[in-house]
């Protein structure tokens, strides 16, 4: 039994039925490579025979009674692979459409807490994808954030891949018998919160403390005045992207070679890749609002997770907030100033301390922060002008070797994000091999045109080329 942490929990307070907030990705299956028919039934037997490598995907959520604490992860009992695994054909022709509304309808359908929160789609009739043999399988798999840290960060399909073919002989592997545990009593959940509750103010000083030798620290302090942060690290102008949005959703993804992405970093001193990712997501956004007739004045803004080392050896995942420069009809100027600009807030997270900035979340009242969680978006939007950030980028770094599903190769694994209340676009790339896959998640009443918007990507890529 495990307390879901207080930044896990504000995803399930968050989740409503307009907003489900689970991670998906897709990733498509070379079977033509494989040396036995690779159908669902042995899909399923190889999935069910590694279940036991992983064993928070048999946990689900239990409340603690009255709401006094966050829910606890517990073992489920009665653990049935059938409700997490669906079987599924393209319609035809098995196109990249056809394959984007399956994509775009499974991100609107929300995950039952009772059972474990996560779910995998086999999909066959992959007939008619560029660069896709004929016959190729796709995999659908979705996991909820609040989920994520139980399995270590690690996609629900992520201990089925090799970085070698495996033989036919992995399907013969046998299912591993459980461990179960007992449901926790009432009291026991009531117990464990009590517990944790107690513990809680004697962690406080500790953190006072922490920020007190932050702020008054003379290296920290000169590095916070010197920064040139960007004019509007905190506010964002009012877009087709901020507002509330349906329980529908719309999906699109392109794939780009990386060594494009890196001939352009080559071409700025000290650019990374990622500064270009977010160059080419700012390029589309400015002709996409164009086109509407709808580009502010001012600057979109970013939300860009990002990693922050903590300790010698750790790291854990911050938001940095970031200028788009938008407003920066010159593409070249506009991708120096993302550059600055992500600079220049990675300097200040490193000199207050990542740990020491996420770590208030913990001295928050329950019931306060519940409370803060539900209505905070919409106190967003509805009492003020100005919002922190437009859309969400997140870049997930992957292998650059070749990774296989028995001895079906994985061509190309491409990821969506949820959207939330006020910030109705996700922006999400995957890298894999050699290319980087860029994908949107919307609405249909905000970008109804979302194959648009990734033409748009792809055009903003080609104006940064040297």
């Amino acid at each position: 039994m495990k307390s879901v942490s207080d930044i896990d929990a504000s995803f399930l307070y968050l989740e409503k039925p307009n907003t489900p907030l689970h991670i998906g990705s897709v990733g498509i299956y070379d079977v033509s490579t494989s040396d036995i028919s690779f159908d669902f039934p042995t899909f399923r037997k190889f999935l069910s025979s590694r279940l036991h490598l992983n064993p928070a995907l048999r946990q689900r959520l239990v409340s603690v009674p009255l709401d006094i604490d966050h829910p606890y992860w517990v073992e489920d009992q009665n653990f049935n692979l059938n409700l997490h695994l669906r079987h599924m054909a393209l319609p035809k022709p098995g196109g990249w459409q056809e394959l984007a509304k399956l994509m775009a309808r499974e991100m609107s359908r929300h995950m039952g807490r009772a059972h474990p929160l996560w779910s995998l789609v086999f999909v066959q009739g992959l007939d008619s994808i560029d660069g896709v043999p004929s016959g190729s399988i796709a995999i659908i798999s979705k996991i909820h954030p609040a989920g994520v840290e139980v399995t270590s960060g690690a996609d629900v399909i992520g201990d089925l891949l090799s970085t070698e073919p495996e033989p036919q002989e992995f399907i013969k592997i046998r299912p591993q018998k459980w461990n179960t545990e007992e449901m926790p009593s009432s009291l026991r959940l009531l117990a464990s919160s009590g517990i944790k509750t107690l513990k809680n103010p004697f962690r406080l000083p500790r953190l006072i403390s922490q920020v007190f030798r932050s702020v008054t620290n003379i290296g920290a302090s000169s590095t916070i005045v010197s920064a040139k942060l960007p004019d509007t690290l905190f506010t964002a102008p009012r877009t087709r992207f901020n507002a509330h949005f349906s329980p529908r959703r719309v999906w699109d993804a392109v794939v780009l070679p990386l060594e494009k992405f890196k001939a352009i970093r080559n071409t700025v001193k000290g650019m990374s890749v990622n500064d270009v990712i977010v160059a080419v997501c700012a390029g589309a956004l400015r002709k996409y609002l164009m086109d509407k007739g709808e580009l502010p004045t001012i600057s979109l803004v970013a939300m860009v997770p990002v990693a922050i080392r903590q300790g010698k050896d750790g790291h854990t995942m911050f938001p940095t907030i970031v200028q788009l420069a938008t407003n920066e009809c010159d593409s070249a100027r506009r991708l120096e100033r993302i550059h600055e600009n992500i600079l220049q807030s990675k300097i200040y997270q490193k000199a207050i301390g990542a740990k020491t900035l996420t770590d208030y979340r913990q001295f928050v009242p329950f019931s306060m922060a519940t409370m803060a969680t539900r209505f905070y978006p919409r106190i967003l939007l509805d009492r003020y002008q100005q919002l922190p950030f437009n859309l969400i980028i997140t870049n997930v770094p992957g292998p650059q070797d070749s990774l296989y599903l028995g001895t079906s190769r994985l061509l190309t694994n491409m990821g969506a994000f949820p959207i939330v209340p006020g910030m109705g676009l996700a922006i999400t790339i995957f890298s894999y091999s050699d290319s980087l896959m860029v994908s949107a998640t919307s609405c249909p009443e905000m970008m109804p045109d979302v194959d648009l918007f990734m033409y748009f990507i792809q055009e903003s890529l080609d104006e940064l080329e040297p």
